[in-house]
């Protein structure tokens, strides 16, 4: 999807920010870094003078020493994925009065939000697989702040994946998918909201 393609400027901060920050900042970062982490060699004394053990040869065997933490780099795409989504939710409510719902976490709660914009009247059924991918983000950013991506039994409940006590995992496919849903629910809403209040 491309910026042109957006007609309200409010939809379009949103897409360039999410795209830029999240995307093309964040993102690029998770899928780069091993590989510069592998090319970084230590040299033999810092590895001795560290004390770190004779297998250590690079900067990704170092780091794998404590498990499997690249893919945490994913996990924080997705949590900024959401947050993006959040402030856009917060932002257009503002801009255009829509009626919040209860609590100070109504933002944070994705089938919430939706219902207030279906009352509000966005039908949302063409965009259905979007939005499901959108609620599951939001689920693993639940987990991935409070649990470091472990699944609970709420998360399991929830979203029909995963496995109770191990990590839920996320690679660049799987955030990609997110993302390509949250930027087809903002150009939806690019065509279905109202012109820009003056």
């Amino acid at each position: 999807m491309q910026r042109n393609e957006f007609k309200n400027p409010h939809v379009l901060w949103h897409f360039d920010r999410v795209r830029e920050a999240t995307n093309n900042l964040m993102f690029m970062s998770a899928t780069n870094t091993e590989r510069s982490d592998r090319g970084m060699i230590i040299n033999e004394s810092t590895r001795i003078s560290m004390g770190w053990p004779s297998h250590v040869k690079s900067m990704y065997d170092y780091r794998m020493m404590f498990g499997e933490v690249y893919e945490r780099l994913f996990q924080f795409c997705v949590i900024s994925l959401c947050s993006d989504a959040e402030v856009f939710f917060k932002e257009t409510f503002d801009k255009y009065g829509y009626a919040k719902g209860k609590g100070n976490g109504f933002f944070q709660r994705l089938d919430d939000v939706i219902n207030k914009l279906e009352i509000a009247g966005f039908d949302f059924s063409p965009i259905q697989s979007s939005i499901e991918k959108i609620r599951l983000a939001f689920q693993i950013r639940h987990i991935g702040i409070h649990n470091m991506g472990v699944v609970d039994d709420d998360f399991a409940s929830k979203t029909g994946v995963g496995s109770v006590g191990s990590v839920y995992p996320i690679d660049q496919n799987s955030y990609r998918e997110m993302f390509d849903a949250y930027t087809t629910f903002l150009k939806y809403l690019d065509t279905k909201l109202p012109s820009m209040p003056e």
